[in-house]
């Protein structure tokens, strides 16, 4: 997936897409101009693109993690964090 191909067929431009992610415009252009980010800055990316539903199959949670530390649990409270910022 490109990041910028799908943020182009939803017709936003960079401030919007970065707004809506909750990610800094100048992170946001690093990360679709080469793909560097933090794993976190990745995650909003994918939330606000609606791709992060099928993450948790790449990191399976462990029998000795706890809920806290899965990447679901991750993923749901980024999500929560994002819906309160826009208000949700």
């Amino acid at each position: 997936m490109k990041i910028r191909r799908e943020r182009r067929l939803r017709e936003e431009t960079q401030e919007e897409f970065a707004k809506r992610a909750g990610i800094s415009l100048r992170t946001f252009k690093r990360l679709e101009a080469d793909g560097k980010a933090h794993l976190e800055t990745f995650l909003k990316a994918l939330i606000a693109l609606e791709k992060s539903r099928n993450l948790q199959l790449l990191f399976p949670v462990t029998s000795n993690q706890t809920g806290s530390e899965s990447l679901e649990a991750r993923l749901v409270a980024l999500q929560e964090k994002q819906r309160k910022r826009r208000g949700n």
